[in-house]
């Protein structure tokens, strides 16, 4: 709740009135202060409207803000912003993985904005390495303006956290595909050489091999224990390209029980959002055989779930007709080897809804 009354037009002088042009409760707060107010928005209207930075580079830097202070305010609407600015699916996901210090598939220079974003976030200075890097691809006048608007919105945040600023209604669905961390993230702005994205190889062949024989290969075997020692703070996004995907992907871990066993097994799946239900899908890599856990389901589709750190029950449907072929079609655009792993095997890859209860 607000510490501050959010104002409206009645509580106004006419000539205030402009301030609540748009009806955000940022601006309802802040029309306490008329003069305050448009001082503190002529910044933010430079950086949004008049700078000449490439807009795409501007919010990265100002969901990166958002997302490491996890102020959910600034973190989604400017989700929203950004898909208005060519900031794509794959790149709100890559930014929680480089926050977690995981690699991502971004370039140098998108790499290099979000890194400025969370070193002047954490503190009032950048390394030599980052601005180095910035001053490769943009000039003396967008690197100062990338400044700015780091600067900028870390006012912003400030703001919005001491005023308690709620968000509006309308951005819940966002929120869910795109999570902020549960807990504080530590900052992490120069990965080890472990981190790199070539230092992970990934055989499919050799895990298709192994999951054959009924062993889970070394590689899934980390990222389970990865997402389940953090909470789901790391291994909740997961770089797909060294398999030939387009970036980074959301994972969660589906656990079934075994048909025969009885016991709790654990994997974790890349997955879609469809409405309230998550959308995963039996790959295997393209083998002949359906996955372990795709028997289990057929013997209890009762299930537990979790992404992020948001743990719940959940019941495992296979959709059929035009919802099967929509919602495979869907995980293909999100991680487009579904395709050729398709046509690698004979049998229909199943695809399950996870609906929650």
């Amino acid at each position: 709740m607000a510490r501050v009354r959010y104002l409206s037009e009645a509580d106004l002088a006419p000539e205030h009135h402009d301030l609540l042009a748009r009806k955000l409760n940022l601006y309802r707060a802040l029309a306490h202060s008329p003069a305050g107010a448009r001082g503190f928005s002529a910044g933010a209207l430079y950086v949004r409207h008049e700078s000449p930075l490439d807009p795409r580079l501007r919010e990265l830097a100002i969901i990166q803000i958002g997302y490491l202070t996890r102020t959910q305010y600034e973190y989604a609407h400017h989700l929203e912003i950004g898909r208005a600015n060519g900031v794509t699916d794959h790149d709100f996901r890559a930014i929680a993985l480089a926050t977690a210090g995981q690699p991502t598939a971004l370039t140098e220079l998108d790499s290099a904005v979000l890194s400025a974003a969370r070193e002047l976030t954490a503190e009032p200075s950048l390394s030599d390495q980052t601005f180095a890097t910035l001053r490769k691809y943009l000039d003396e006048e967008r690197v100062v303006d990338l400044i700015i608007t780091i600067a900028t919105y870390c006012g912003v945040v400030r703001l919005l956290g001491a005023l308690k600023i709620d968000l509006e209604v309308g951005y819940e669905d966002l929120l869910k595909e795109f999570p902020l961390p549960k807990v504080p993230v530590a900052h992490k702005s120069e990965p080890t050489a472990m981190d790199t994205p070539q230092s992970l190889t990934i055989d499919v062949p050799q895990t298709v091999r192994a999951l054959e024989s009924g062993q889970v290969p070394d590689w899934i075997s980390e990222h389970l224990q990865q997402y389940l020692a953090t909470d789901g703070q790391q291994g909740h996004y997961w770089d797909s390209t060294p398999v030939g995907g387009r970036g980074v992907l959301p994972c969660l871990l589906l656990t079934t029980r075994g048909r025969r066993s009885g016991q709790a097994r654990t994997m974790p799946l890349a997955y879609g959002s469809a409405g309230d239900a998550y959308v995963i899908v039996g790959s295997k890599g393209g083998a002949e055989t359906q996955p372990a856990w795709y028997w289990n389901l057929q013997n209890d589709p009762n299930v537990e779930v979790q992404i992020a750190a948001d743990r719940f029950r959940a019941r495992a449907r296979m959709p059929v007709g035009n919802e099967r072929a929509h919602l495979w079609q869907m995980m293909v655009e999100l991680y487009p080897p579904y395709a050729t792993y398709q046509q690698n095997t004979s049998r229909e890859i199943p695809v399950f809804v996870l609906e929650r209860y």
